[in-house]
């Protein structure tokens, strides 16, 4: 089930009735009154691939809508008015609105919010100019009580119907930037301007008009796309790192720890010569088990050192999701991944949890499909962490005059943290093959990457800055010499050890003189342009 949020509002002063748009930067308004044939629309608005509804909405005038029809035509639904799919659904509903002179697709009806929204993504490919807002001192609150400003307020005409019936009401939308399935979300003052009432099973709504009831039908293929564009923000929002990987400029030698013929391979920089990189092999041989080789290697740090508590809002309502539909290809994925997260001990079987929520399948880069689990109704009633996540800019410049690097990143960083014992169950998840919750630290929780970085910057304390940089589970180990370089490593890799940490041998380049680090190239001389974006543009 998608999440939309709720809002209200947080006023300094009364938010406006209606907001001053020239007349010459506006699209003229399609939609007619009652009576008159409904026009087409000049333009439709698809897709606008921006999350986070966050949002305010205040009173709308009513235009062509004979207020009377509410209370005198019955609004009724039967089994004729079930989508065609199935009735044991949990969409939103998701319709095609006329706004302005555009049909506009994407638009949530969400009874629950307080706020008319339309996106800033939206109100761009509408011709309409910051220019055309009217400011008010009017904050919005979204569902887990952060405060939003809107870039301004502007009002629009809409509408909803067909030659047959239809209805325009003018709408004072809150413009917001944020990123959204979406492209507008029209809250229940509009909704009752209208006299509309919605029916979830049967996916629709209607509303009487002076030629009889409107009805308007949710569609559940967008409804869908909003839920896998929703999925995705998700992905991205998980990690607020850049999703590059940390690697060396120049080329790497792939070499064996251990005793020769060993399958424990690492990657050291070609940038050394033969002697310096046997140098750093025997290093490294001598810390072996730093390295986690599988995810069964990985057994977490000392809950006394560090554990994840969520902070559930003692006045937050456990919401359990039912089990969305999965296709057959993808259920195997999730097998497939159910199995790994419980032969590394990350899950385990969970019988009566009060928070449960789904798991969402999104494409990873290589094309494959990758299992997340949707936190967001968990991460609404927790708290903001506001421990400080460190500039990335800062720390590359902090990198100037030293010779030699070696780029580390942790074997699934977050799940080397485990779980408060009293919270495991609240990150539960259902899927066909069962019902699981976590006993490590997962992604995709708000306020994971602020407990990393706190542990992090405690467990580097004595290093950070001096010879090392670390952002969440990415770390750089920097020398003037290699000589000194030897020494730094083994610090942290005592460091390490000392704490149960690992590495993943993959993503981590040893002895290298340059390399991409949270999307920078980091080298000698500090920051310096990633060639990879250079020959992007």
């Amino acid at each position: 089930m998608q999440m939309a949020p709720t809002f209200t509002t947080a006023q300094k002063g009364k938010a406006p009735e209606t907001a001053e748009t020239p007349a010459k930067a506006l699209p003229p308004v399609g939609p007619s009154q009652q009576g008159r044939p409904y026009p087409p629309a000049t333009r439709t608005i698809n897709a606008i691939f921006s999350i986070d509804p966050t949002a305010q909405r205040q009173g709308a005038e009513v235009g062509g809508i004979s207020k009377h029809h509410a209370s005198s035509i019955p609004l009724t639904f039967c089994s004729e008015d079930l989508p065609q799919q199935s009735n044991l659904h949990n969409d939103p509903i998701v319709v095609v609105a006329r706004i302005a002179d555009f049909d506009v697709r994407r638009v949530l009806l969400d009874s629950g919010s307080a706020a008319d929204i339309l996106f800033e993504s939206t109100f761009l490919q509408m011709g309409l100019k910051e220019t055309n807002l009217l400011h008010a001192g009017t904050t919005l609150l979204d569902f887990s009580g952060e405060r939003v400003q809107p870039l301004g307020f502007i009002t629009l005409p809409i509408s909803f119907g067909d030659n047959n019936g239809h209805a325009m009401s003018m709408v004072n939308f809150a413009v917001i930037r944020a990123k959204s399935g979406y492209n507008a979300i029209l809250g229940r003052t509009t909704l009752n301007s209208f006299g509309m009432v919605i029916s979830m099973p049967h996916l629709c709504a209607k509303f009487p008009t002076s030629n009889g009831v409107v009805t308007i039908r949710g569609d559940a293929i967008q409804a869908t796309r909003c839920f896998q564009i929703a999925a995705q923000l998700v992905v991205d929002q998980m990690d607020p790192k850049e999703t590059q990987p940390v690697s060396p400029q120049e080329g790497v030698v792939s070499v064996a720890l251990g005793s020769e013929g060993s399958s424990k391979i690492v990657n050291v920089s070609s940038f050394l010569n033969e002697k310096q990189q046997a140098e750093v092999t025997v290093l490294l041989s001598d810390y072996v088990d730093v390295f986690a080789w599988s995810p069964k290697d990985v057994t977490g740090m000392d809950r006394i050192v560090c554990k994840h508590h969520l902070n559930v809002s003692q006045t937050a309502s456990p919401i359990a999701q039912k089990k969305r539909v999965m296709a057959g290809e993808r259920q195997d994925d999730i097998k497939e991944e159910i199995i790994k997260l419980l032969g590394a001990g990350y899950i385990r079987e969970v019988q009566y949890p009060r928070w449960l929520t789904n798991v969402v399948m999104v494409r990873n880069a290589s094309g494959k499909w990758r299992m997340c689990v949707d936190f967001r109704s968990l991460n609404q009633a927790c708290p903001k962490n506001t421990y400080p996540i460190p500039r990335i800019d800062t720390m590359i410049d902090r990198t100037v005059g030293y010779r030699v690097m070696s780029f580390l990143d942790a074997f699934s960083g977050y799940h080397q943290i485990w779980m408060a014992k009293e919270d495991e169950e609240k990150t539960a998840f259902i899927t066909d093959y069962g019902t699981y919750c976590y006993k490590v630290m997962p992604f995709g929780l708000k306020n994971a990457s602020a407990t990393y970085q706190r542990m992090i910057d405690a467990v580097f304390k004595d290093q950070r800055g001096r010879n090392l940089e670390a952002y969440v589970d990415d770390v750089l180990v920097k020398s003037k010499t290699l000589t000194k370089h030897l020494s730094d490593l083994r610090e942290m890799l005592d460091t390490l050890r000392r704490y149960n940490l690992k590495l993943n041998p993959a993503k981590c380049t040893f002895g290298a003189a340059s390399g991409k680090f949270l999307g920078y190239l980091a080298s000698v001389r500090g920051i310096e342009a990633n060639p990879d974006k250079i020959s992007a543009i």
